[in-house]
């Protein structure tokens, strides 16, 4: 293709750039080359190991090669050189979906959360990671702590939308309902309020989702 003629001239050009195989890199993931795509972004790195972009390619490589479990080390290698590690940890926190290791993802939804300006961000990923673990309350807690913490609120009402409460439990869907509103979602929060106050069942909440399902409408 050209864009690999392309990028086989820029190593025949420029063999000790960093920059030359990363290209390569990019087009082989282009054409699901991924082994010959790993090689590339690993020379590269030889090359240049402050290119965050390199380790984040190189990981996607791994993944989309079956060999996610060789994707975390090499971003956490990434993190000892890189200038810019944001790029690295957000990728780390996402991997956790291909790799299951969830554990280390959220140490280091941890770390963005002492950064005010990443903080919001944080809690969003650590809902992700909570739902992906199918644990639905910590999930309503954490993009609540988005909310608190600033996070865009159409953003945490895309990911709360992805909650599903089971049918008997009203309490879960209190809090689901009480996340809704405070996101901005109050027409979503009323549905929710309906079915704990219809559902016929003697509940603590009944009265509290009545009085505030009231004021929603």
């Amino acid at each position: 293709s050209k864009a690999k003629n392309i990028a086989t001239k820029m190593i025949g050009d420029f063999p000790e750039h960093g920059e030359s195989y990363k290209i390569m890199g990019r087009v082989n993931l282009y054409y699901e080359e991924n082994a010959d795509a790993i090689d590339n972004f690993l020379e590269g790195i030889n090359y240049n190991n402050e290119d965050q972009d390199s380790y984040t390619y190189l990981s996607d490589a791994y993944v989309k090669n079956g060999e996610a479990v060789e994707a975390r080390p090499a971003l956490e290698k990434g993190l000892k050189t890189v200038k810019n590690k944001l790029p690295l940890m957000i990728e780390l926190i996402k991997l956790a979906e291909h790799d299951g290791n969830y554990k280390n993802s959220y140490l280091y939804v941890s770390q963005l959360k002492l950064d005010e300006n990443f903080k919001a961000q944080a809690f969003i990923y650590q809902g992700i990671l909570n739902l992906a673990e199918g644990k639905s309350k910590d999930a309503i807690k954490s993009f609540e702590s988005a909310n608190q913490a600033g996070g865009n609120k159409n953003l945490v009402v895309s990911e709360l939308s992805k909650i599903s409460v089971a049918e008997d439990n009203d309490d879960m869907r209190y809090n689901y309902a009480i996340a809704l509103n405070n996101s901005g979602a109050s027409e979503l929060a009323a549905q929710e309020l309906e079915k704990i106050v219809n559902s016929g069942r003697i509940s603590e909440n009944i009265s509290k989702a009545r009085e505030l399902l009231s004021s929603l409408r």
